[in-house]
């Protein structure tokens, strides 16, 4: 969803003060700068330009072969389809390409490079070893070990073939030998003992094992998915979206909306102050618990005042707070002092 005032546009512009948003219609070829807000820059499918300013922007430049450039705050740039060139500029910004062969260009602060399975051929220049980051969670390497094989020189350029499929990072100005494991993002896979898997603030994708593991996101929008046995799985901070799978789990989504999702056994979704707006899904009603012992309750009727329905899923709002727990699949009047630790 896009907040803010937006425009749809048939022209090239530049947004006016007090206008945040701009969607280019149509599929000419297009241009549009940002202003001072935190702007959302949408392209055609036309060969668009696209530049933010010195708002925290999101650019997507869709189909056609685009220019994307961030300005002088942390920015996300989408190429999408096509051949597209994006540049980072100023702040910590994340850059994904999308399909087509694309430059991905550097700036200042910590860039996050994010590519996946699909993407095709994707050049990087300006990337700062030991401070941006390669972002290749979405394929199956776990540790630079893994991935090591994989990066040859060509042309004194460092390249990157991705498990043997037609997915290559190609570096301008650096060499094989130059890249390290903090070069990386990896995802994080279980090992079958007692995992703790600790993820970053990006948006990692974070999985367990047959044993009993203890899994963190923190920052960014993870995903998350406990393996087979008993598991404690923590979303921190960002929209995550945590699966419980097998086992008797704890399941805390953290701040911000989560969509926590139950499986077999017997789980605990803890919701705490301050969380934020959480969404259940696969609750076993007379089997899983939520905790909200965090917000005091003295007792089920004093909570059950707080029960509502919107379209046919239980809601309730703890406390005339903003923290909301929603169950998809259950109504309010089948929940009972059972399925809940006060």
């Amino acid at each position: 969803m896009i907040n803010g005032d937006t425009v749809q546009t048939l022209v090239s512009l530049t947004l006016a003060s007090g206008i945040e948003n701009v969607i280019v219609s149509g599929n000419r070829d297009l241009y549009a700068f940002g202003n001072s807000a935190g702007n959302v820059l949408i392209g055609n499918s036309g060969a668009n330009k696209l530049y933010g300013y010195s708002g925290a922007d999101v650019i997507r430049g869709e189909s056609g072969n685009d220019k994307l450039s961030g300005g002088s705050n942390d920015d996300q740039l989408f190429g999408g389809a096509g051949r597209d060139a994006i540049y980072a500029n100023s702040g910590s910004d994340l850059i994904v390409g999308g399909l087509g062969r694309d430059l991905l260009v550097g700036g200042h602060g910590m860039d996050i490079f994010k590519f996946n399975q699909g993407d095709g051929v994707d050049w990087i220049r300006n990337f700062e070893l030991g401070v941006d980051k390669i972002d290749i969670s979405d394929f199956d390497f776990a540790t630079f070990a893994e991935l090591a094989p994989l990066i040859r020189d060509y042309s004194g350029r460092a390249n990157v073939r991705l498990d043997g499929v037609d997915d290559l990072i190609r570096f301008i100005g650096i060499q094989s030998n130059q890249l390290t494991e903090g070069d990386f993002i990896f995802n994080q896979l279980g090992s079958g003992t007692g995992n703790t898997l600790t993820g970053n603030d990006e948006a990692n994708k974070l999985y367990g094992s047959g044993a009993a593991d203890v899994i963190r996101g923190e920052g960014g929008d993870d995903k998350l998915a406990g393996g087979s046995n008993d598991d404690q799985l923590f979303g921190g901070a960002g929209r995550d979206v945590i699966y419980a799978n097998s086992g008797s789990d704890l399941i805390v989504g953290g701040e911000d909306k989560d969509v926590l999702v139950g499986g077999a056994g017997v789980d605990t979704f803890q919701f705490n102050r301050g969380d934020g707006f959480d969404t259940i899904k696969n609750f076993e009603l007379g089997v899983d618990k939520v905790d909200i012992s965090d917000f005091g309750f003295a007792n089920f009727a004093e909570l059950e005042l707080l029960f509502r329905d919107y379209n046919g899923r239980a809601n309730i709002r703890l406390d005339g707070t903003d923290d909301l727990v929603r169950f998809i699949g259950v109504t309010s009047d089948q929940l009972t002092e059972d399925d809940f630790i006060l």
